[in-house]
């Protein structure tokens, strides 16, 4: 993650983001992978990027995990 940032492409960053969020996902921290998709989405829609699709994904998991089922 600090690599993506300091490369500062922020398509790059987005991907990373994502993959952080989905491993974090696997080691059942849904407030951590929250927080990693949702800047990714912040990112992505700010720069008009398609790959929205899979923080919006990742981030509804971790609302689900978290117990805000109705909201993920």
């Amino acid at each position: 993650l600090a690599l993506a940032e300091d490369f500062g492409h922020l398509f790059t960053l987005t991907s990373v983001l994502n993959l952080a969020g989905l491993l974090r996902l696997w080691r059942r921290e849904p407030q951590l992978a929250y927080e990693h998709a949702n800047q990714s989405f912040e990112i992505s829609e700010q720069q008009d990027y398609r790959s929205y699709a899979w923080s919006r994904m990742l981030r509804g998991q971790a609302l689900f995990d978290l117990g805000q089922r109705e909201k993920g």
